[in-house]
């Protein structure tokens, strides 16, 4: 049975750490173009069912007036292998809209063991990733021997976990991990095409120029790109239109920086940093 997090975390325990969580707005820190990769792993005694990959595309952001909200729009794929000789892959692609509130509070941890006590620790993963780690601490009093453990990434979201449920009958664990990040030019862990629409594995086949941009930004690439939408540092959407003859315009927009996310006629979509002067 592999360890949750395999992929990408090798860490280790910080001393002297006088703050022992994270709060919403350093967990839920995402910009537009951020893509997440989990996995989500059930186990019984009679065997598993195929993990369910979920691949996810920060596609805007936007904070209410009082800057203590931020609502964000995100692209899911999720792909499922089939789980037998003769039966299909489940594949599905959905818009969904989340919510994060309370910035500067904790992010709301759940006992998932009522009966136990827990343990905070602040580690880094191999790509200096802030993490927050909460483990149950065993007690011999409690009826029930069920473990758990979650993290929150720094900026990549959380809870993740991994629960051991025994029961009279059976001994259930569930693992959700997260296997891959890219914020910005970084990445993290090792990104799963299978199964999930071009999103990562294809992102050097396209090429656009110039950047830094006056206005005109054309592409190189073998995508069929329809349409387009320009988004500031805040996710407000500045300008939006068709692609033609693989080139957009932005020079009515102000000197800054922006993300431009492209689509293709199957909304597939790619998103670039561009600065505009």
């Amino acid at each position: 049975m592999k360890p949750i997090l395999c992929s990408i975390l090798l860490a280790f325990s910080l001393n002297g750490i006088s703050q022992n969580y994270l709060t919403n707005r350093q967990v839920y820190d995402f910009a537009i173009g951020d893509v997440f990769q989990t996995e989500y792993q059930e186990y019984t005694y009679i065997g598993s069912k195929p993990p369910i990959y979920a691949t996810k595309t920060i596609t805007n952001k936007i904070f209410s007036l009082n800057g203590d909200t931020i609502t964000y729009t995100i692209n899911n794929q999720t792909y499922q292998p089939p789980s037998c000789a003769t039966c299909p892959d489940i594949r599905n692609t959905f818009v969904a809209t989340e919510v994060v509130t309370d910035l500067d509070s904790a992010v709301y941890k759940e006992n998932l063991t009522p009966c136990y006590l827990t343990s905070d620790t602040i580690i880094y993963n191999s790509c200096n990733t802030k993490i927050w780690w909460i483990t149950s601490i065993f007690d011999s009093a409690c009826s029930t021997t069920s473990s758990f453990s979650e993290q929150y990434f720094q900026g990549a979201g959380g809870p993740y976990y991994d629960i051991i449920t025994p029961s009279s009958l059976s001994v259930t664990r569930k693992i959700y991990s997260l296997h891959y990040y890219r914020k910005g030019n970084t990445t993290c862990g090792t990104y799963n095409s299978v199964g999930i629409n071009s999103i990562e594995e294809n992102k050097q086949l396209i090429k656009f120029y110039p950047n830094p941009t006056r206005g005109a930004i054309k592409f190189e690439t073998s995508d069929d790109f329809v349409s387009f939408k320009v988004y500031d540092i805040i996710g407000k959407i500045c300008l939006s239109g068709s692609v033609n003859n693989n080139a957009i315009d932005i020079s009515k927009l102000i000197d800054g920086t922006y993300f431009i996310a492209v689509y293709t006629s199957r909304d597939d979509i790619k998103i670039m940093r561009v600065e505009k002067q």
